[in-house]
């Protein structure tokens, strides 16, 4: 597991993005399967980029984006490495 994996694991408990069942998350589950729905998405997704400081462009605000955790990471470490 990658950082920013367990990263964003830790954010979701209690972030009423998912339900509290989110606790036995997985990175690889499906997060709408999880309970998600359009909402929590956005609220995922303002909660990841104000923890890592990033802005995530349009053209990865995708619903695959947002299908898992690890998907999301690998957005986000994309972002992050082109910052550097």
């Amino acid at each position: 597991m990658s950082e920013t994996e367990k990263t964003i694991l830790e954010l979701l408990p209690g972030s009423g993005i998912l339900p509290d069942s989110s606790a036995d998350l997985t990175v690889s589950q499906d997060l709408w399967q999880a309970g998600m729905n359009s909402l929590a998405s956005v609220r995922l997704l303002v909660l990841v980029e104000e923890h890592f400081n990033i802005e995530i462009p349009d053209k990865l605000l995708v619903r695959s984006t947002l299908a898992s955790v690890q998907a999301l990471a690998v957005a986000v470490d994309d972002v992050l490495q082109g910052q550097r």
